[in-house]
């Protein structure tokens, strides 16, 4: 079994090139949010009712909430490129070394907006 294995690892060897690099994270994460962007905004303008969105767009707290869960996707999105790196270790994502889901600006916008807030009765 071992020498079926060395055989094969040879003859991959033997017929492989270069290896072209990845593009760097952040240009590949842009150009995949571009893309993302770009479809959800054709499927919303053909689908949606925009005077609708319009008139609940006026509340200050939709839009903090919505600013919120767009940095977060975007936060995910980027780390996940960064994670898409062989050899990278999770250290390597910045300053975010928490331990949870969300972390910085989009964790604070989510606490001041109450988003995801669980609330405990007490009262039998």
């Amino acid at each position: 079994m071992q020498d079926a294995t060395d055989r094969l690892i040879e003859r991959l060897v033997a017929n492989s090139g270069p290896v072209r690099r990845l593009r760097p994270p952040a240009m590949r994460a842009t150009l995949w949010l571009l893309v993302v962007v770009a479809l959800g905004a054709m499927t919303i303008l053909l689908f949606s009712d925009l005077a609708l969105f319009a008139r609940r767009a006026r509340d200050s707290k939709l839009d903090l909430e919505l600013v919120a869960t767009f940095l977060t996707g975007i936060s995910a999105v980027v780390a996940a490129f960064h994670l898409s790196l062989p050899g990278r270790p999770l250290a390597t994502l910045g300053a975010c070394r928490c331990r949870g889901s969300h972390c910085g600006l989009p964790a604070a916008a989510t606490a001041a907006t109450g988003i995801g807030s669980v609330s405990v009765r007490t009262d039998g």
